[in-house]
């Protein structure tokens, strides 16, 4: 109910005249209203189901694109630094993009 009665406004000194942004007129209506959204949220075990689904499906895609953002944070870095980093770490990230592939498969 705190959602909905922090949405409400007054629109004079009466309590009991109130309207909200989503067009109910009493404190009791926003309850009821709020009552039926929590009813109709997901189960958790299809959440959770979800989340592993979406895991499988997309970790191939989610994979190259974090590892595609670290490449361009690398190139970001002045040329002094990169130099530090040395060969090695370029060819720790193609070995990344192989295991992703990899473990794709």
């Amino acid at each position: 109910m705190s959602n909905c009665v922090n949405d409400c406004s007054k629109t004079n000194e009466d309590e009991d005249n109130i309207v909200c942004s989503n067009n109910q007129k009493t404190r009791e209506e926003c309850s009821i209203n709020e009552d039926q959204t929590n009813s109709n949220a997901p189960d958790p075990e299809v959440l959770a189901a979800e989340k592993v689904l979406n895991a499988f499906l997309y970790y191939k895609r989610f994979g190259r694109e974090k590892i595609c953002q670290i490449v361009v944070g690398l190139k970001q870095l002045p040329t002094a630094h990169q130099l530090l980093l040395g060969p090695t770490h370029s060819e720790h990230i193609r070995n990344v993009l192989k295991g992703v592939d990899h473990n794709h498969e």
